[in-house]
């Protein structure tokens, strides 16, 4: 860039805080959380450019996104999916800043990252980066929209990278249900485009690349307007200061004449309706989902009518559409609600996981669904309003004790927001449920009828005709016969059916507690017989919820497979058996999550404390449970059966992560063990070991936030006394280990896999941790993510997913690389690992002082990062607990260690890693469908559960809380 345009900049940022300052027209005052200690301002460029500036001198990053509508819909039919192509071409290049690895290089060495995703009708462009940074991140940013390049090399190659991303998701069952859904709407109206865009929808085998070139700027020239654009914006500055860089950068973005969207006069969908489609997925799955396509509902932003109709049909509690399904054996789960919110149309939908009975009585559930919707119908207005206060109240708690966000996906959601709400309006919205318009309701019940209807029918075994040309997804599609239009026009109600109850959990008083606690870290309570207990208040955010985290460990939870299993259909059936009571605690903010892992379960609680009482009681009781019924059991046993195959069809690097995590731990089950003993287990079985799994336990909890000491240990002796459990020694717990892989031996894990991509995942071990080993492997790999992103993604377009990370697993340190890719097997992909890792060591070694100290303060700035709410306090805290190390002050001091690296000592580091002669080295080669897994001059690991047995573990030794953790006052 040159000095006079950096001069000139300067002026404009000067005059902008001056002049705007004074003269600028007054905004409209943007409604904030009492609790909400950052400061707004709305307004409006030059060019019609929306902006919201958040001034928050607290932060620990900055954060910018902007969102212009422009998305798939805008897509010329020749051209399908040139506007994700384009989202992808705006990050490599402009006049101003050239370099396509640019602006990642500099967010990489300042702290942050970049992403963006393309909806429907909208893009949306996101970055965050260390506090000090925005102004030099901004710039960079918003040259995006001023003056992209489109070089003919990067728009050539980029489409390849368009197309790996489409390889990836051709087995999403998801993307591949909804593509079919697509091709029932009018040919003539975008949504049947295929708007993710792949190598055939962007040109085909035979691409003009040139004139793809051409057509991608004509795109961006003709749609990209600053008129469309709403740009989200949070420092640690001023806002006048942000106004500023605001005016500064983006007041240069052009605004143009933009073509009309003449989508809007057109049907969305002219197919014959009602109609039946039946989907045979790729995974083990069963669906009934029934779609209705309605008015827009985004004039309705405010009393959003919608998301009452959803919030009533979706309910779980007694009386409801799916206590009423699960009650005949046809569901086990069901969502209602308003998606895809486009200007021309909303989707309404309702999602509903199917049992093999319910797959048989699918009319009988849509004709139940529609006596539900009958049911609404008939309700009185002010009873409706009742429901919509309900939801107002618990949205305004929410919003008055709000927890603070992480900065990018705070600017990215209003980014989006603010294209669709004022600005004065944008935080508020979201909670907020206006008084119901009079027949508003009613007016989309209206369009809820059975004449417009979708029924979409998703299993394995259905007989198809049809082929979707995208992801080559069979299915079939027919006509809704008279005899059932007949019975849902006129559907029998069964007489359990009923809207839902007043909320029960909705606290009455929501108020601080006293504060007996200063700490920044949690302080040991109680360490005695089968239970320890840690405590930490509030840690400065002032919320008035409760978190409760507790360990409950079992040496026979995970002892052998049938065990394992066991304890899986357990906290299913716990889970089960609570739903109906905790959904409309979940509603008013009260959640719980109890799951199992390799030492037993952990339980996890949040909530108000004027309520929290009340569901951990009842779920004490179920914890308890002595009868287990035979049809609960049955399709709980068949879920967890269909969860374990499903695993078999997840994407190459997902099995490649996990085979190689099964590999390498000595405790851990796999999918076959699993499989090998489901079909046999019984009910018996399961009520028999219940009480063998709490007859002896040992338990471990964190309590944190609006609670005071004795309310922490009250808790947690009425989970231990709840229980009844015989107490356990630490002793008991099997500890878990990492293998220790061979010195000077690599070796790779090759298997086949149902994917159509294949993928890699290289595993170098470091061994043991110790601050000085963290701390290197840490920031060694800051430095080495983009570069091994940009060179094997970017340029050598070896696939979408492109990983580098440092794992640390049961206190053994570990660079991790991942490639997942369509055009290459893993020999190939390891060998161009390997190349890439020489020759970084050696740019390693020389790299420029001033870029590997900007590496390092950008680590030291992201360790020193204080939790922004109580959710990532207790995330954090309880990790240091469960982990064993009770090492709260860690961060600390790896911070201390970083002053002491240097670009030789981390080159070295790598090349012990990498190519000494006592490196450890595995490599999981996961090789797409029809490729014989092969390991090339690797060994080849066989027979992997005896290997196990003979494979050497690193010790994990088990921490104790140091005596600064202990019960003095703080």
């Amino acid at each position: 860039m040159s000095k006079r345009y950096l001069i000139s900049l300067a002026l404009v940022l000067v005059a902008a805080g001056f002049s705007y300052r004074f003269f600028a027209p007054r905004p409209a005052t943007v409604v904030k959380s009492p609790m909400d200690s950052k400061l707004y301002r709305s307004l409006v460029l030059d060019n019609g450019l929306k902006v919201l500036l958040v001034s928050n001198p607290k932060a620990d990053q900055a954060a910018a996104s902007l969102a212009v509508s422009v998305g798939q819909f805008q897509d010329p039919a020749h051209r399908q999916g040139l506007a994700h192509y384009l989202e992808h071409m705006l990050f490599l290049g402009n006049q101003a800043y050239p370099d396509p690895e640019g602006f990642g290089k500099f967010l990489s060495e300042n702290g942050g990252s970049t992403n963006a995703f393309t909806a429907l009708e909208d893009t949306n462009f996101h970055f965050v980066v260390n506090r000090d940074h925005l102004q030099g991140a901004l710039e960079r940013f918003s040259q995006f929209f001023i003056s992209p390049l489109f070089t003919a090399e990067l728009a050539g190659r980029e489409v390849n990278a368009v197309n790996s991303e489409h390889q990836k998701n051709l087995q999403n069952d998801f993307r591949r249900m909804f593509e079919v859904q697509k091709s029932g709407f009018n040919p003539e109206h975008p949504m049947s485009r295929f708007g993710t865009g792949s190598l055939e929808s962007l040109g085909g085998e035979n691409l003009d690349q040139t004139q793809l070139q051409k057509d991608l700027r004509q795109f961006f020239e003709t749609q990209y307007s600053a008129d469309k654009m709403s740009l989200a914006l949070l420092g640690v500055e001023s806002l006048d200061q942000l106004e500023a860089m605001a005016r500064g950068f983006f007041s240069a973005v052009p605004r143009k004449v933009t073509p009309k969207r003449e989508y809007l006069e057109i049907p969305p969908v002219t197919a014959p309706l009602p109609r039946l489609v039946k989907i045979e997925p790729v995974q083990e799955q069963r669906w009934l989902k029934l779609s209705w396509v309605i008015d827009s509902q985004k004039k309705n932003f405010r009393s959003r009518p919608g998301e009452l109709i959803s919030h009533l049909l979706g309910h779980e509690g007694p009386g409801s559409l799916l206590s009423y399904y699960k009650a005949q054996g046809w569901a086990a789960k069901l969502t209602a609600s308003p998606s895809f919110n486009t200007d021309d149309f909303t989707l309404f939908e309702l999602h509903i996981e199917v049992t093999p009975s319910g797959l048989e009585h699918w009319p009988e559930m849509v004709e139940t669904a529609f006596a539900f919707l009958k049911k609404i119908e008939q309700t009185k207005a002010q009873d409706l309003q009742t429901y919509q206060d309900e939801l107002d109240r618990i949205g305004q708690l929410q919003f008055k004790f709000l927890d603070e966000q992480a900065p990018l996906d705070f600017v990215t959601r209003l980014a989006s927001q603010l294209q669709d709400v004022p600005a004065a309006e944008v935080l508020e919205q979201p909670y907020r449920y206006a008084p119901l318009k009079s027949g508003e309701v009613a007016a989309l019940l209206g369009q809820l009828l059975p004449e417009r209807l979708s029924v979409y029918l998703v299993a394995k075994g259905f007989v198809t005709d049809q082929t979707e040309p995208r992801y080559g997804t069979q299915y079939q599609q027919e006509a809704i016969k008279a005899d059932l239009l007949a019975r849902w026009e006129q559907p029998k109600s069964p007489q359990s059916l009923a809207l839902a109850e007043p909320n029960p959990f909705i606290p009455k008083k929501v108020e601080l507690v006293a504060r007996d606690q200063t700490s920044d870290e949690p302080k040991l309570l109680a360490d005695q017989a089968g239970l320890r207990v840690w405590f930490q208040q509030d840690p400065g955010f002032d919320t008035p919820k409760v978190r409760l985290a507790a360990s409950i460990r079992s040496p026979i939870a995970y002892d052998n497979p049938r065990h394992a299993a066991l304890t899986r259909l357990y906290t299913q059936l716990v889970q089960e058996r609570m739903n109906e009571y905790a959904y409309a605690a979940s509603l008013a903010g009260l959640t719980y999550r109890i799951q199992n892992d390799t030492q037993g379960l952990i339980l996890v609680m949040e909530g108000y404390p004027d309520t929290l009482g009340k569901l951990f009681t009842r779920l004490l009781s179920e914890m308890r449970l002595s009868e287990v019924s035979p049809q609960r059991f049955e399709l709980l046993k068949r879920e967890l059966k269909e969860d374990r195959l499903n695993q078999e069809r997840r994407q190459a690097f997902h099995r490649a992560i996990y085979e190689g995590q099964y590999l390498l731990s000595q405790q851990l089950w796999h999918n076959r063990d699993y499989l090998a003993v489901i079909d046999d287990l019984t009910r018996a079985d399961l009520q028999d070991f219940i009480p063998q799994l709490l007859g002896a336990l040992r338990l471990e909890t964190l309590l944190m936030g609006n609670l005071n000491r004795d309310d922490a240990l009250s808790l947690s002796k009425a989970l231990q006394d709840g229980l009844a459990s015989k107490p356990l020694g630490l002793e008991t717990i099997p500890v878990e280990r990492i293998a220790r892989l061979p010195p000077g031996k690599p070796q790779a894990l090759a298997f086949e896999v149902l994917d159509v991509n294949s993928a890699i995942e290289m595993v170098f071990q470091a061994g043991p941790t110790s601050d000085q080993k963290a701390a290197e492997m840490l920031l060694l790999t800051q430095i080495l993510e983009k570069p091994f992103y940009h060179q094997l993604r970017t340029t050598e377009q070896l696939g979408y997913v492109v990983w580098s990370m440092r794992q640390r697993q049961q206190n053994v340190e570990s660079l991790v690389l991942i490639i997942q890719s369509n055009v290459k097997r893993p020999p190939y992909l390891r060998q161009r690992i390997l190349s890439f890792l020489e020759q970084f060591a050696a740019q390693l070694e020389q790299m420029p002082t001033e870029a590997f100290e900007r590496h390092r303060k950008a680590l030291a700035a992201e360790l020193s990062q204080d939790p922004k709410n109580l959710d990532e306090a207790l995330r954090e805290s309880w990790g240091r607990i469960q982990d064993g190390n009770y090492d709260f002050k860690e961060k600390d001091r790896l911070i201390a260690q970083l002053d002491a690296l240097s670009p030789p000592l981390l080159a070295q580091r790598l090349r012990d890693l990498v190519f000494s002669q006592q490196r450890q080295v595995l490599s999981v080669d996961a090789f797409a469908a029809g490729h014989k897994p092969r390991g090339a001059d690797w060994p080849l690991i066989q027979g992997v559960p005896q290997h196990k047995l003979t494979q050497p573990y690193y010790p994990n030794p088990v921490g104790q809380p140091s005596l600064s953790q202990g019960h003095g006052s703080d």
